[in-house]
């Protein structure tokens, strides 16, 4: 026989000899070669090895189970601290295992469930630590801890599970602080960033109840906060409509970056938050053009430290809304510039707040007037831009629901805006450099999605 067709080149086409090569096109092929790879790394599925790993994955199930039922039983009758201690160790060291073992063995679900008992295992560690061991915890620090670690573990492990029991234990948190039962005194500083590692974590895993429960956590925990305060005279109306504009505005655009990621029922949040924002603004330049007013005059100076919280939840807000203008930039739905101005802008309220007295010495000896009433009238301007941008891009988008809401704001703002002195032609300008100044501002930051023909909300490819 003939070698010249053993010896000649090989001519790619289906007539061609195929010797020891497999037959089939270029995808089954590809296709036979994965499978023989996966055989030779993870075993064939009817190899003895796979059925030892099978043997193993139930054996942890039983570790798992027996851990779980000792550490119920050593608390429901009492048993002695090392016994607990033990069963709770067990059960963290179990589940982790077995989670690790259920997701290899593709049982996702069950993965889940493993990972919520390492964290009720941790919660019985905590309660023994502080009942029978003397360790320093209250009922607030537990929850936060819990709250810090079962958000940690979903962050780790990209765990539904693990962020519902820490907005679980948030709601908790919530509901004893609102009905007063809970003072939580200065762990209070850290539930500003565990509900905003909630709504990260929320946008990250898409959740949308989860962003929900969130922000339902952040505003029963300001509205308490600032509640308690006011009604102890220990922080003024300004403040807190200071408070409202930037947490509308980080309202407002963490909802904005969670529609460019692909989230749903984001409008809801964005009709909120601007509402929040510009009924906060609305307020400001309502004090500005009349500060003599009784709801401005009859409060009490603020309290020291009530200032140093305010100004932190303040500082903390602002980087959150930085943060999330960045999230904007990478769908090319804000400029980098514009991302940068805004936030900017927004931290010029709560510093003219702080530094009052030597922001009216400067502006009179700068602009020759006074800086009340001027600067409201500045404010009105600017609010009415916002308002009109607002508006207008609403209608051309198509959601006519905002544009309700826009002409809503809008008689608000006349309402209160109602008994200014415009027959100055000063008057008229400052109002006029306001309005412009607003408009200006947002053509720069949304500049790269007004020149996009494509005007849809982006999803992220990283967030799939």
């Amino acid at each position: 026989m003939s070698t010249r067709l053993h010896s000649g080149p090989f001519v790619a086409n289906d007539n061609a000899p195929a010797y020891g090569v497999p037959r089939g096109d270029a995808v089954g092929f590809n296709a036979l070669l994965r499978e023989r790879q996966n055989a030779a790394l993870y075993g064939d599925p009817q190899s003895p090895e796979t059925s030892h790993q099978k043997y193993g994955f139930w054996l942890s199930i039983m570790l798992w189970a027996g851990f779980g039922l000792g550490l119920i039983w050593s608390f429901y009758t009492s048993q002695s601290v090392g016994i607990r201690i033990f069963s709770a160790i067990g059960l963290i060291w179990s589940g982790l295992w077995t989670r690790y073992l259920a997701i290899d063995h593709k049982y996702p679900r069950f993965a889940e469930v493993s990972l919520l008992s390492t964290l009720l295992a941790s919660i019985g560690l905590m309660v023994t630590a502080t009942m029978q061991l003397g360790f320093p915890m209250t009922l607030p620090g537990g929850l936060c801890f819990f709250m810090a670690a079962a958000l940690t573990v979903s962050w780790v492990n990209q765990s539904h599970i693990a962020l519902i029991a820490a907005i679980s234990a948030g709601l908790l948190w919530a509901a004893l602080h609102i009905d007063g039962y809970l003072s939580s005194g200065i762990y209070a500083l850290a539930i500003p960033a565990l509900w905003a590692g909630m709504i990260l974590q929320s946008i990250k895993l898409k959740s949308s109840l989860g962003i929900i429960a969130s922000v339902i956590i952040s505003y029963l925990w300001l509205a308490g906060s600032a509640g308690q305060a006011f009604n102890e005279g220990q922080i003024t109306p300004l403040f807190l409509a200071a408070g409202a504009v930037v947490m509308g505005t980080l309202h407002y655009r963490g909802a904005k970056a969670a529609e460019d990621e692909g989230m749903p029922h984001t409008s809801i949040h964005v009709i909120f938050g601007w509402i929040l924002a510009m009924t906060g603004m609305i307020g400001l330049a309502n004090y500005a053009v009349n500060p003599l007013q009784p709801i401005w005059v009859d409060s009490q100076d603020n309290a020291q430290l009530a200032r140093l919280a305010w100004a932190a939840v303040m500082l903390f807000a602002l980087c959150i809304v930085f943060f999330t203008g960045l999230i904007r930039r990478k769908h090319k739905r804000m400029s980098l510039a514009g991302v940068s101005l805004t936030t900017l802008l927004l931290a010029l309220i709560p510093l003219a707040l702080w530094f009052e007295e030597p922001l009216i010495t400067a502006f009179t000896e700068t602009t020759g007037l006074p800086l009340y009433p001027h600067i409201g009238l500045f404010l009105f301007g600017a609010i009415a831009g916002n308002v009109l941008f607002f508006i207008a891009n609403s209608f051309r988008r198509g959601r006519f629901i905002h544009v309700i809401v826009g002409l809503g704001v809008t008689i608000l703002m006349v309402n209160f805006g109602n008994g200014l002195e415009l027959q100055y032609s000063e008057n008229w300008i400052i109002w006029a450099l306001g309005f412009a100044g607003s408009v200006i501002v947002t053509l720069l930051a949304l500049e790269p999605q007004l020149e996009s023909e494509n005007d849809a909300p982006r999803n992220s490819v990283s967030s799939r």
